[in-house]
């Protein structure tokens, strides 16, 4: 039995530095393993891409199948083709239907702007004319930023006629940029549609493998945690577009009532560019904003302070509580999730870091509850009555703590 104890005790010894040394080892070479990560991720971007193309259009693929089902009444295998192209198409004639709005006008504003430049220079120093004869004091600081325009013109020539060969090189780089994405998108998509057209086979196999390597419990656990995943990015992506319609109309009623120009075309940009967490919704502001600012720069100014306050509004309140109750995690922890993932993933951190939190902390709710069941005797009488453990793993709803 002491025997027995000793193994135990220098296995567990012999694991604990091994950690240690790998861990080591890792801070020591972290540009090393970075590099590696970006490979291999690079290598598997088009089957990462089409898992989530496959992920966000299973929810609707899978509701048309159901109404096809409904409708024609038989179990078809034609039924599932029939749902992904009809899902395809949907989400192509979003995307159009945005483009279809957004870009015609953002091209009219730069062509308004290019012609209306040399009018714009001479109103700006017609401006500064202007202060400096009603203030002298300040017509010395102004000179030195006064801007020769002939000679920017002059530089700008200058660096297209020296840069030229590097401007083609750039050219050339940024067509094979754009090759490489595109064929990323295609197989991205092929393999998405494989995962959507065989997902009952390919759930089937990989419960069979569970179960083939490791206990039942085990294979269980992993199973319900793999459910609270699917459920809470779903109720993720769910929350997303319902705070970014939220946003859309908001924005429209608002520069209605108000009477700004361009009243649909921004309201659905920053309702689409609402779709990223926070920032998405800041970007299509300022892309409002410069549209009305060629029409009416007083009018933009407007326009800027009045979607600052829808903008807290939805910061602060629309979009914990909405995607909040969709992922089942408090408002609190969703800003927080969100500033987090930002600062350590960028873009990609805002919107997987929300959805990733939502099932650390319904795990960790979860381990929480049993424990202090199992304590419950030592608590006092009022904190008895309040842990209720959870009988399954459950993301969505309403939670206390």
């Amino acid at each position: 039995m002491e025997t027995k104890w000793h193994e135990n005790i220098w296995n567990k010894l012999l694991i604990t530095a091994l950690i240690v040394v790998v861990f080591a080892w890792g801070l020591n070479h972290l540009d090393s393993i970075y590099r590696v990560v970006t490979q291999v991720v690079g290598i598997l971007s088009p089957f990462i891409l089409g898992g989530g193309i496959a992920f966000v259009l299973n929810e609707p693929m899978r509701r048309i199948e159901q109404l096809v089902r409904r409708l024609t009444k038989r179990e078809w295998k034609l039924n599932r083709a029939i749902a992904i192209v009809l899902s395809l198409a949907i989400v192509l004639l979003i995307v159009v239907f945005v483009a279809s709005i957004v870009i015609p006008e953002i091209a009219n504003t730069l062509m308004q702007i290019s012609r209306g430049f040399p009018q714009f220079i001479a109103e700006i120093n017609g401006y500064i004319r202007k202060f400096t004869e009603e203030y002298p004091e300040w017509s010395d600081y102004i000179g030195t930023l006064t801007i020769d325009w002939e000679q920017v013109s002059t530089n700008i020539v200058d660096f297209l006629k020296n840069g030229l060969t590097d401007i083609i090189g750039t050219t050339v780089n940024m067509a094979t940029s754009v090759i490489g994405q595109a064929m990323t998108g295609i197989i991205g998509l092929i393999f998405g549609v494989y995962i959507l057209a065989q997902k009952e086979q390919l759930s089937s196999q990989g419960k069979k493998i569970l179960y083939a390597y490791l206990p039942e419990q085990k294979a269980k656990h992993i199973l319900e945690i793999l459910h609270l995943v699917s459920k809470t990015f779903s109720g993720f992506i769910a929350g997303q577009c319902t705070e970014a319609v939220i946003l859309g109309t908001l924005t429209y009623l608002s520069m209605t009532i108000f009477r700004f120009p361009y009243a649909l075309t921004i309201a659905v940009l920053i309702g689409f560019s609402a779709l990223l967490p926070i920032v998405g919704a800041v970007v299509g502001a300022v892309v409002g904003t410069f549209i009305i600012m060629v029409i009416d720069p007083l009018q933009a100014v407007w326009f800027l302070i009045m979607i600052l306050i829808l903008q807290q509004i939805e910061g602060n309140i629309i979009y914990p509580r909405v995607v909040g109750r969709s992922v089942g995690l408090p408002g609190m922890w969703v800003l927080l999730a969100v500033t987090v993932g930002g600062s350590l993933m960028g873009i990609w951190g805002m919107l997987v870091f929300v959805p990733l939190c939502s099932v650390l902390y319904a795990l960790f709710r979860t381990d929480v509850y049993k424990r202090l069941k199992r304590r419950k005797s030592a608590l006092p009488n009022e904190e008895k009555r309040s842990i209720v453990t959870p009988k399954k793993m459950k993301s969505g709803g309403k939670q206390n703590g």
